[in-house]
């Protein structure tokens, strides 16, 4: 299954090609942390997928996101707030005590947030943004752990093109 995943997410980025629109980076936030592949629909509105394959744990998250005005803050510094939905499958495989057999355990998460992203005019393929969510497990993997609900995340990404 991770094969197909990123031989379809290969698919895309060729497909996609040189566009403007379209960024290849990293998003790092609880539940949605990985590589990830951002296409921008047009000024206010984008979708991005992440991949994270680490080891025993792995997680596939799509994200929407809802922009609004772009903010000038001075000669080199823009700034665009922005709303975001995420739904995630996770799956963890752990060997079982002898060794011979893993267990799989798979849960759906999802959630909300807000956040901006950062655009600075000598590094005008480059964005950079920060956010706020709130973030669950359906399913936790592990019962008897908690942890926040809410969560800061960070994303980093170059869109090709001119």
């Amino acid at each position: 299954m991770k094969k197909n995943i990123l031989l379809m997410m290969f698919a895309a980025i060729a497909a996609i090609g040189y566009s403007q629109n379209f960024g290849l980076g990293i998003q790092s936030s609880f539940y949605t942390h990985g590589i990830s592949a951002k296409l921008k629909m047009n000024d206010y509105n984008a979708v991005q997928g992440v991949v994270a394959l680490l080891g025993p744990y792995s997680s596939y998250t799509a994200r929407y996101m809802k922009s609004f005005e772009e903010h000038d803050l001075g000669s080199s510094v823009e700034l665009q707030p922005y709303v975001v939905g995420m739904g995630s499958l996770h799956t963890i495989t752990v060997p079982n005590y002898l060794g011979q057999n893993s267990t799989v355990s798979s849960s759906f998460g999802y959630g909300i947030g807000g956040g901006v992203s950062w655009n600075f005019s000598s590094f005008e393929n480059f964005e950079i943004s920060n956010e706020i969510a709130w973030t669950t497990i359906a399913t936790p993997f592990y019962t008897g752990y908690n942890w926040s609900a809410i969560h800061f995340g960070f994303g980093l990404h170059y869109y090709f093109g001119n």
